[in-house]
This record gives C-alpha cells, structure tokens and sequence, in this order.
C-alpha cells in the first residue's frame, strides 16, 4: 500500500501456495480492505485485490507479516506464522480434524484468533469480524518463538560432544 493509504492489507490463505478458488459471493462494501491472495479474485469482491499467483518466490511467512490481518483455515502452518508475526487471524472453523480445537483454543489463549462462520464468510459478509478481529488489543502471549535456534543449538552441542 501507498504511504498514507490507510486501508487495511488482508491476506487471505486457505493452504498456502496452490489453494483452489474461493467461491463466496460478495455481499459487503470492502473498500476499506485490499485483499491479497493465491486464487482468482472472490465473485462480487467490492475491493481491491491483489492476486498473488501460484509461485512467488516469496516465504508464504513474509506475505503474512507484511498484512495486517490473514484469513484462512485453522493450520499448524498459518497459526504458527500468524503469532510469531503478531497478527490477528480469522478463521474458518473446521469440523473434520482433530487437531483443530486444540489449534484454536491455543491460538485464542496466546495470540488473536477469530471465528468467522462458514455462512458469513461464502455470504461475503466479512466486515464485521474483520473489524472485530482488528479492534481485539489483547495482548500477546510472551512465549519464546526461536525454536529454530533452540534445536539448532542442541544438535550443534551434541555433534560437538560426538566429534570431540
């Protein structure tokens, strides 16, 4: 967005890279949004959207910390990303897996997760818990989010004591 713009990036992810089409129709004036994502431009959309194709040579992480909100599925993936970022998340809730509610209940406890149900979302009635998602100022959980080093130092001092 341009210096000044001050509408709200919002990017939507329903698997990352490759998701299929999404098929809501519109109901909403969304002008207040720029709406960037990996399928075709929603039906009806009223809002700018940013279509990010199927390749972008970009971390899907980086796209999520340049938004200001995302909107997908509840995934290890995307959760993860969306507290270690700090940004507020929407989401669909899913029935058929059983690791979600323990997703969402973690993600609602330490970060800002948000139900958007399934009605509202492929009615296109999507303002309200977009701003209701943006409004939450609850803070964020101070968990450590360098588990990468972590483990990378613990195979580091182990090889050590090996080699030496």
């Amino acid at each position: 967005l341009a210096a000044g713009d001050r509408r709200k990036l919002v990017l939507v992810s329903f698997g990352g890279f490759g998701s299929g089409a999404l098929r809501p129709t519109m109901a909403q004036e969304l002008d207040s949004f720029v709406f960037m994502g990996f399928s075709a431009k929603p039906q009806g959309l009223k809002a700018e959207w940013i279509p990010l194709g199927q390749r972008l040579g970009r971390p899907h992480v980086e796209l999520l910390n340049a938004c200001d909100i995302v909107i997908g599925k509840p995934g290890y993936g995307t959760f993860a990303e969306a507290f270690v970022c700090r940004k507020p998340m929407l989401y669909l809730p899913r029935q058929d897996f059983p690791e979600v509610p323990a997703l969402v209940g973690w993600l609602e406890r330490h970060g800002r997760a948000h139900a958007i149900s399934r009605e509202d979302f492929f009615a296109g009635r999507w303002r309200d818990a977009l701003e209701r998602a943006l409004a939450d100022r609850k803070p964020w959980s101070d968990l450590p989010v360098d588990g990468d080093c972590f483990i990378a130092g613990k195979l580091l001092r182990e090889l050590g004591q090996r080699l030496c």
